[in-house]
């Protein structure tokens, strides 16, 4: 991605987590969410609520991405709504 740039605290925490073992998996729920989904599923990027980056094949988790997912699995099943909810 042009114009991003990792410092190096970024870099020496990515080490740490994976120095960890499965630590990185649980740093961020919502990738290990996303890694679960295209393992069991055959679920396409897009579907998946993820973003593609202009001109590669490289996706993003948009900021909205948690609502994105929720709203998505309401819809998918409703049952899972809660009473009073949304």
């Amino acid at each position: 991605m042009q114009g991003v740039r990792a410092s190096r605290s970024d870099i020496e925490r990515l080490i740490a987590l994976l120095a960890q073992g499965h630590g990185y998996w649980y740093a961020n729920e919502w990738i290990a969410t996303d890694v679960t989904l295209s393992l069991r599923y055959p679920i396409p990027p897009e579907k998946r609520c993820l973003v593609n980056v202009p001109g590669t094949r490289v996706w993003r988790r948009p900021d909205e991405y948690p609502q994105y997912v929720a709203d998505r699995l309401l819809a998918a099943f409703p049952e899972l709504r809660r009473a009073g909810g949304r």
